[in-house]
């Protein structure tokens, strides 16, 4: 009888294995990390490159993928496990909301909760949430879009405003403080906290109103993704005067396909998240070109992606049905500026039963440590003037661990599985 075990050993190595024909490309699911969902929401980053992930399943978040903390209502005071959405804040406290009504932030080592119970928002699942400074703005779909400021709640709804902002669907806040809120079915609001203005098919050249995502790019340029159903999904560019679609022909035959998230990187790349099995995936625009990764073609587990973040290593992250991807162009995943010179030559076997074998591009003095998947440090050696290193791991448990290598100013994380 094959030992559960060995099975899992083997379904981690078939799923590292068939992404690592892709340079630059990792994928961590529940069963290669701590994860505690392989169904990731939403992701963010903030100081220090720490990475917040939300699941349908919990809240986790890592830094250099070792300092691994996963939050549920089991282990932790979390109002609820399905997260919708994870944003880090401009002074870095990581805020979550749930498909429970339930909102808060984690500072301290604890979270602070804002449900039914304490705040006016209700039962309803909040789907957004953007910063205004220390502001915090929540959409729902129900009860209109709040405003947090510092224990002060304001509600904006139908029947405070007269407007049909009930069920409100994303919201981005610009540089100015304007809010754009977009709704599941009454187009957009655009707020200049004085006065409202829709944008919707009566009045400008959008083919649906209901509206998943929206990113102000420039003082000119707002980008819209439309639609939930493949047929009726689309790309939109609203200049402040007139919409455009983008379709086939203007995309490099690539399809819009329930388009969930627009971001734009510190070199102005729009990343698109597209949400469909078939035709959907991760669409990149250059102010060019426009191209798209793939389930298969690409290291992305699943067409259907939720969002994306960018760290400031140029590392990108992907949240998808099927993981947590990671994306770096320059074919050098988890890599710093600092790393990018070749110090790397070669690390066997992989996976390794009883010896780790690693060699460096130069002879000088290095340090490596091995942590276990939660982070845990369970080797450390230094080594003086060499290049080569022989790392007995016979002792280690079964599964998945990472060396930390430094030499001189560079530094690589290394990713192995112990057979």
């Amino acid at each position: 009888m094959i030992k559960p075990l060995f099975l899992s050993i083997c379904f981690i190595l078939l799923n590292l294995i068939s992404h690592a024909q892709f340079n630059g490309w990792g994928v961590y699911d529940s069963t290669n990390s701590p994860l505690p969902s392989s169904l990731v929401t939403s992701v963010s980053v903030g100081a220090n490159n720490k990475v917040w992930i939300g699941t349908n399943m919990g809240l986790a978040s890592f830094e250099d993928l070792i300092d691994w903390k996963v939050y549920t209502t089991s282990n932790s005071n979390i109002a609820s496990n399905w997260i919708s959405r994870v944003k880090v804040a401009p002074n870095n406290t990581a805020w979550y909301t749930t498909q429970s009504g339930s909102v808060g932030y984690f500072n301290n080592n604890t979270f602070t909760n804002f449900t039914a119970a304490n705040s006016p928002l209700g039962a309803f699942p909040v789907t957004d949430l953007a910063f205004d400074g220390n502001i915090v703005w929540f959409t729902t779909q129900g009860a209109g879009v709040f405003k947090y400021d510092n224990g002060i709640w304001t509600q904006y709804s139908e029947s405070s405003l007269g407007l049909p902002l009930d069920a409100a669907q994303c919201i981005h806040v610009d540089e100015d403080g304007i809010k754009y809120i977009g709704t599941y079915n009454e187009g957009v609001f655009i707020f200049d906290n004085t006065n409202w203005t829709r944008v919707y098919n009566l009045n400008a050249n959008m083919p649906l109103n209901n509206i998943a995502t929206i990113y102000k790019e420039d003082a000119n340029l707002v980008w819209l993704g439309i639609g939930v159903q493949r047929n009726d999904s689309s790309l939109l560019k609203y200049n402040f005067t007139s919409v455009q679609i983008l379709d086939e022909s203007m995309m490099n035959g690539i399809q819009t396909s329930n388009i969930r998230h627009v971001n734009v990187d510190h070199n102005g790349v729009k990343w698109i998240a597209s949400n469909d099995d078939d035709k959907g995936g991760l669409i990149r625009y250059n102010d060019t070109t426009y191209s798209v990764f793939r389930q298969f073609s690409s290291g992305l587990p699943s067409n259907r992606v939720y969002e994306t973040a960018m760290d400031d290593s140029s590392n990108l992250w992907i949240a998808t049905f099927k993981g947590l991807a990671a994306y770096n162009e320059a074919n050098a995943y988890l890599s710093t500026e600092s790393e990018l010179s070749p110090m790397w030559i070669s690390a066997w076997p992989n996976p390794a039963r009883d010896i780790l074998n690693f060699e460096l591009a130069e002879t000088a003095d290095f340090s490596y440590r091995v942590f276990n998947v939660i982070g845990v440090e369970v080797m450390a050696q230094k080594q003086s003037q060499s290049n080569k290193a022989l790392v007995d791991v016979s002792h280690l448990s079964q599964g998945v661990y990472f060396v930390s290598i430094s030499q001189s100013n560079s530094s690589y994380l290394l990713r192995f599985i112990k057979q």
